[in-house]
């Protein structure tokens, strides 16, 4: 398993049970929430690197499933897909697999599959025992702060942030290094269930 996966992995196993604080402002964020099960769009991504005075661009296309899992598709700068389900992490670069982990061998995979999952998904219920959460709620509008409870997992990541009304609508990571990563979602749409392509592309 890829070390970063591991220690990863390792904090999120080791974290703590969020307080009902976070709870209640976890529910409220989720009582504006669109609850269809099959969400749709595209994203544009930015990161901004420690030392590297040009930011990177990044644009691709996502599908989540809240049932059976996550695509995520970048189509620039370079062409990757990656799959996120309750069995396996599996990233591809269209013709070669590059990564593949079966959570039913490693039980940290299947922590981190199951932490990925959770984020793409905006399951932030299943995120609060990892990481102590703050915001807020204005009208339909919510934001997120989400930290790590554990040194292991701090050590990766400073801070995650995300925004929305009724889905999320921004992501910002900021890693323990300093690197930021922007994601802003568009074109989102939801449905209450997969078409054939997409239930097959979860298979």
């Amino acid at each position: 398993m890829d070390p970063v996966l591991r220690v990863l992995a390792v904090a999120l196993l080791a974290a703590l049970a969020a307080p009902a604080a976070a709870a209640d402002l976890l529910g409220d964020v989720k009582a504006r929430l669109d609850q269809a099960r099959v969400s749709r769009g595209e994203f544009q991504q930015e990161k901004r690197l420690v030392g590297i005075a040009r930011p990177l661009h990044g644009r691709g296309s996502f599908l989540v499933d809240r049932d059976r899992g996550v695509v995520w598709r970048t189509e620039a700068p370079f062409r990757s897909v990656l799959k996120i389900t309750r069995r396996e992490i599996v990233q591809t670069d269209g013709s070669r697999v590059l990564m593949q982990l079966a959570t039913d061998r490693d039980p940290a995979v299947k922590a981190v599959s199951a932490v990925l999952f959770a984020t793409f998904a905006a399951d932030f219920g299943a995120l609060s025992p990892y990481f102590s959460i703050d915001g807020g709620t204005n009208g339909a509008a919510w934001h997120l702060t989400l930290r790590p409870r554990e040194a292991g997992l701090a050590r990766l990541i400073e801070s995650l942030e995300l925004a929305g009304e009724h889905e999320v609508r921004r992501v910002e990571l900021k890693s323990a290094s300093g690197d930021l990563l922007h994601i802003e979602f568009q074109k989102v749409e939801t449905a209450p269930a997969p078409s054939a392509a997409e239930a097959a592309e979860l298979d």
